[in-house]
């Protein structure tokens, strides 16, 4: 970490130069919101001024004789545009995050890895439900399949479910509720794994998606705004945890209140710190994810890598709305109004027929405030709007 702060991020950023002349631990640790404010000054720019300054000699010294000879261009195609410039550009929460060649290379190793440690085997047939675009799963899945040379197609998150069906995948890759939809309609697919990306699912869900995909694992793949590869679960499932990148990545556990370094053993917020990565650098990223790390190896595929266990307690009512046969998606908000506490539960369902019996069976289950009957379109856009989050807490902090 110090050669990388020394070579590559002191030297090439003016943000983070002074910072990374000290020591790791002084940089303060910043949520993402904060450091974006930053983004175009977090991206790594080397020129020839910053390289004599502070790049490693020999880019210097090669860098010196390459101007002398008038050939600067071998520098720039061997070393500044592959490790340098950025030639893919995701987006978190509307940021934009620059990834150079050489991070796209370690994206699609990191994939394939993901990919090998979830249990799919060359011959499997992937079909990824994710939807297209600047974001850090739908390329991470697409470079991943490409590198592993995997039989993949990538059709988004509504494809024609004869389509499907025709393509006989083996393997799903979406957003929970986008599989769901999906198996409730190609009901002669029966994949071997379910690979589920976004927060760290619930019992309940991860249940139900099982239960629909004729009894398939289901495994968790997710990232925090920010950061650069996602975090995944191996064949182990859920009680292994979410798999980490020691050699991409440093991890510390800090107490949110203090920011001072949780004790050993003990849980704490998840501040994260790209190791090797080029682009945009983000260091002593806040995540805003509680939990506890397992240094040992996995006993399911036996990496020895940092596993992260996700904190947080799950709602009674999560498993009485995944669990019900007509409800085919759902969204909770937490809402304070005169000094009351409210529950308003958003829902949409194949069964309009059944409506108002399924509005009284949840209602002698829950309490709840209001439901409020939508669409599934309309449903997805306030999930999507909400980062994924099917729990929204609108009360004041």
């Amino acid at each position: 970490m110090r050669r990388y702060l020394r070579r590559d991020v002191g030297a090439y950023s003016a943000f983070w130069r002074a910072p990374a002349e000290g020591d790791f631990d002084r940089i303060p640790a910043r949520r993402f919101g904060d450091l974006a404010a930053h983004a175009p000054n977090l991206v790594l720019r080397p020129d020839v001024a910053s390289i004599y300054r502070a790049g490693p000699r020999r880019l210097a010294v090669r860098t010196a004789w390459s101007r002398l000879w008038g050939r600067q261009h071998v520098v720039n195609d061997k070393v500044l545009v592959p490790y340098y410039k950025p030639v893919l550009w995701l987006l978190h929460d509307g940021v934009p995050i620059g990834y150079a060649e050489s991070d796209v290379d370690r994206l699609a190793d990191i994939g394939a890895r993901w990919l090998a440690d979830a249990g799919v085997r060359p011959d499997d047939v992937v079909l990824n439900l994710l939807p297209s675009g600047p974001n850090l799963a739908w390329w991470q899945t697409v470079v991943g399949c490409r590198r592993a040379r995997l039989s993949a197609v990538h059709l988004g998150a509504n494809p024609d479910p004869a389509t499907v069906v025709d393509l006989r995948p083996t393997v799903l890759v979406g957003r929970p509720m986008d599989v769901l939809r999906l198996l409730a309609v190609a009901y002669d697919i029966q994949p071997r794994i379910v690979l589920a990306v976004g927060r760290p699912m619930d019992k309940g869900l991860r249940s139900r998606l099982s239960a629909a995909a004729t009894g398939a694992p289901v495994l968790s793949a997710w990232a925090p705004p920010g950061v650069r590869a996602m975090w995944t679960e191996c064949k182990g499932g859920a009680d292994r945890g979410l798999h980490t990148w020691p050699a991409s990545e440093v991890l510390e556990l800090v107490d949110p209140l203090t920011g001072m370094s949780a004790p050993s053993g003990a849980g704490g917020e998840v501040v994260w710190s790209p190791l090797g990565w080029h682009g945009t650098v983000m260091l002593r990223l806040r995540t805003g994810v509680f939990g506890t790390i397992d240094v040992g190896a996995c006993p399911a595929c036996g990496r020895n890598a940092p596993r992260l266990l996700v904190a947080g307690s799950t709602p009674h009512f999560f498993d009485i709305l995944d669990r019900h046969p007509d409800v085919t998606g759902w969204q909770a908000e937490l809402r304070t109004v005169d000094g009351t506490e409210e529950l308003i539960v958003f829902i949409s369902t194949s069964r309009a027929d059944r409506l108002e019996p399924m509005l009284r069976e949840l209602d002698t289950s829950l309490s709840v405030t209001q439901f409020v009957v939508l669409a599934e379109a309309d449903l997805d856009r306030r999930i999507a709007a909400a980062d994924d989050a099917r729990v929204v807490d609108l009360r004041p902090s």
